[in-house]
């Protein structure tokens, strides 16, 4: 595993002796670890932008005989920033023609 400038986390190398190839899963140099096993129990945490040590730290003090990891490919993960760009956008412009323009407000008097 490997840490992008994102902060995302992303498969660095496949050993072929590791769990990952005799898994049958498809996983591929460049996948991007999105989720990770909480640390007790059936749930997942989003790792999205946090960091190798934080994911490497999740799969470390996991209680159990097992870790999920949830793994998009690059390409799925900037589709994914793509449509976020785009509702955030349109998100801005439903915001503006229902409100106006934003106000910059002075932070002590709260006032224009």
């Amino acid at each position: 595993l490997e840490e992008g400038s994102d902060g995302m986390v992303f498969i660095a190398k496949i050993d072929p002796n590791g769990n990952a190839a005799k898994s049958n899963f498809d996983i591929r140099i460049g996948d991007i670890v999105t989720a990770v096993s909480a640390t007790f129990g059936d749930e997942v945490w989003s790792t999205r932008g946090v960091g190798l040590d934080r994911v490497l730290k999740s799969i470390k003090i996991r209680a159990g005989d097992f870790v999920t990891l949830v793994l998009e490919s690059s390409e799925e993960n900037e589709d994914q920033k793509n449509q976020a760009q785009e509702n955030a956008s349109q998100r801005r412009t439903d915001a503006r023609e229902k409100f106006g323009e934003p106000v910059i407000l002075d932070p002590i008097t709260l006032t224009p």
